[in-house]
């Protein structure tokens, strides 16, 4: 299979995506407390990617509702592409939030953000600032 060479309008028409679907998550981390189930953050995605005007790209997660996921939510230990669940959150949970969308003419960008509900302890705390960091410097390599 060749290798897909993007020209330069075509990753800004990416990177519009991926500025669309970081102003969903921004939206979906913020109901991420403690009580909310991963079922109610995925109903949230599902909102916020119509008010952006995306679709939910992730084709294969199917609910028990029979309804596509909008997002897939990794809780403490699930590695990923965890699928959203109807139990509750806790404090302390660390738990990581990735959307795939497209746009109307067929863009599309994959996101994820992790984020410690309620209270967290020093250790989790740590985790999150460390994977903050990461990502940061893994674009800026990609940048340079």
């Amino acid at each position: 299979m060749p290798l897909a060479v993007y020209r330069p309008e075509d990753i800004e028409r990416i990177a519009a995506v991926a500025r669309r679907i970081d102003g969903v998550l921004a939206q979906v981390t913020a109901a991420a407390l403690p009580v909310v189930t991963p079922l109610h953050l995925d109903a949230h995605a599902r909102e916020q990617l119509s008010i952006a005007v995306l679709e939910s790209a992730l084709e294969m997660p199917v609910l028990e509702s029979g309804r596509r996921a909008s997002l897939l939510v990794n809780i403490n230990s699930t590695a990923a592409h965890g699928l959203p669940t109807g139990e509750p959150l806790g404090s302390g949970d660390v738990v990581t939030l990735d959307c795939a969308a497209r746009d109307a003419s067929g863009w599309h960008a994959d996101l994820a953000r992790a984020v410690v509900v309620g209270r967290a302890s020093a250790a989790s705390r740590a985790l999150e600032l460390g994977a903050g960091r990461g990502t940061a410097a893994a674009v800026g390599a990609v940048r340079a």
